[in-house]
């Protein structure tokens, strides 16, 4: 049963993974000026880069390269 849930924006996209329906919303691009857009995904890199290296420090990654020359941001 997909749950009613209001969102923002136009769903411009959706996926399952296991049991979790996702909706990809392009609320947070509407109305947004190119610099507030390269914003938005440059804190979206950030956040990625920050969730790799604290894998990676806490061992989950210990086989895989982080071989990125420098750190977005």
């Amino acid at each position: 049963m997909l749950a009613k849930i209001p969102v923002a924006g136009n769903i411009v996209g959706d996926c399952c993974i296991g049991a979790a329906h996702i909706l990809i919303s392009d609320a947070a691009y509407i109305g947004k000026s190119r610099k507030e857009f390269q914003n938005v995904l440059d804190e979206a890199a950030q956040a990625s880069w920050n969730i790799l290296v604290h894998r990676r420090e806490q061992g989950d990654l210990k086989n895989k390269s982080l071989n990125f020359s420098e750190q977005v941001g």
